[in-house]
């Protein structure tokens, strides 16, 4: 499989997982790849119960069905209160790509 080829395939998968998956508490979520990982950072504002744990636990699952054997899913949960700025853009940062930004009004170009 080309590089392409892999990024649509990973770009589609995560696209169709969260579906009916986004809550509220998510304020970005960047997804990184290779052949045998990928990674998905998930940007709240909150994670008092476990709510956020189950939606991810749910994401990952989705995703790690497309792949499996060839690639793990792992992820991370990220607290950034309301009142800290969250970039609406994610030019790979450390190697991730942005795949959801929730409106927060005025956009922040960090």
């Amino acid at each position: 499989m080309t590089s392409n080829e892999q990024r649509v395939k990973v770009l589609l998968s995560i696209q169709r997982a969260l579906l009916g998956a986004i809550s509220p508490e998510m304020r970005a979520i960047d997804v990184s790849w290779n052949d045998s990982e990928i990674r998905l950072r998930f940007t709240v504002d909150a994670n008092e119960d476990n709510d956020i744990d189950e939606l991810v636990n749910a994401i990952e699952g989705e995703i790690e069905g497309d792949f499996l054997p060839d690639a793990k899913v792992s992820s991370e949960v990220i607290v950034v209160p309301d009142g800290i700025p969250v970039s609406v853009f994610n030019f790979f940062d450390q190697g991730y790509a942005r795949v959801y930004a929730r409106h927060e009004g005025d956009l922040k170009l960090l």
